[in-house]
């Protein structure tokens, strides 16, 4: 039963809370008309939750520019990061030949937001990884700040939410998971560089999202934590998260933690290779390797 309108929905168990807004498809349609059936939910506020999913079509953005424009213009952070087969994309597919590389209108920083190989994490074990993820997010709320961390896909939220080490996270700290499919996700981007605030994201709000600490508390202390858990297969995409951190001159930081066992099976590489590289401080080289071969 809704505590504010009374009303009796339906609910899954998520992560210790009950919500009312995830769907699981016609699940979710045809435990409504059950509860309509057995006289538990009204026909009225079922009629409001339920309803059939119809595809009428799809399109293409990356499509679309090659047919309705004559000229492209566009403006990016991660030019200068671009693989060469991206760069050869735009070129050869869209005919986006000239580039020009301008400095930013923000201060420039007086430190470095990212020093590869002292912030590359490498765990063995996922397990491992999920309690070094732990410490990290914990230690980042103590000092007062807030963390963002960006996973691989949402099946790699839900297992580290799952384990004991997210389960303790969800139980001290709260944290908030934003999906493509959660209600509200402009004021769980809000909330998220907030104080003590700790936020799961999939890997695809990495991009074109506009954090905004405002928090002073949080700019303080080192500013806005982001935790990369999963090595993006461009270069690009890896900037870009970066980003989500120190934007506008301000503080922030961010780390890249990995698992080994997950990198070998991606890039063919051994976890000789992969202890090897850590043991001599050269393992993001040996990992940009591999992503450009």
């Amino acid at each position: 039963k809704h505590p504010t309108t009374g009303q009796c929905l339906v609910a899954y168990s998520e992560h210790g809370r009950l919500t009312t807004t995830r769907w699981h498809g016609y699940m979710t349609d045809f435990a409504y008309m059950e509860q309509v059936e057995m006289k538990q939910i009204t026909k009225d506020v079922a009629l409001t939750r339920v309803g059939i999913t119809m595809t009428c079509g799809r399109f293409s953005y990356a499509e679309i520019p090659k047919q309705f424009f004559d000229v492209i213009l566009g403006v990016t952070g991660t030019l200068s990061s671009m693989s060469k087969f991206e760069k050869k994309v735009v070129e050869s597919e869209y005919n986006v030949k000239k580039n020009t590389l301008t400095p930013s209108i923000y201060r420039v920083k007086d430190y470095q937001l990212f020093k590869p190989e002292a912030d590359t994490l490498l765990e063995f074990g996922r397990m491992n990884q999920w309690q070094k993820l732990s410490v990290l997010i914990g230690k980042a709320v103590e000092a007062e700040r807030c963390v963002l961390v960006f996973f691989d896909t949402n099946d790699d939220i839900h297992e580290f939410a799952s384990t004991d080490y997210g389960k303790d996270i969800e139980a001290k700290l709260r944290p908030h998971i934003v999906t493509e499919e959660a209600h509200n996700k402009e004021r769980h981007i809000q909330l998220a560089t907030k104080r003590g605030a700790v936020t799961y994201f999939p890997r695809v709000f990495g991009r074109g999202l506009d954090f905004k600490c405002m928090d002073k508390t949080v700019e303080k202390n080192g500013g806005v934590l982001v935790i990369q858990a999963f090595y993006s297969t461009s270069k690009s995409e890896e900037t870009q998260i970066q980003g989500r951190t120190a934007r506008q001159g301000k503080s922030g930081s961010y780390k890249l933690l990995l698992c080994a066992e997950k990198l070998a099976a991606k890039f063919r590489m051994s976890l000789d290779e992969l202890k090897k590289a850590a043991g001599s401080s050269s393992l993001y080289s040996s990992l940009s390797r591999a992503r450009e071969a």
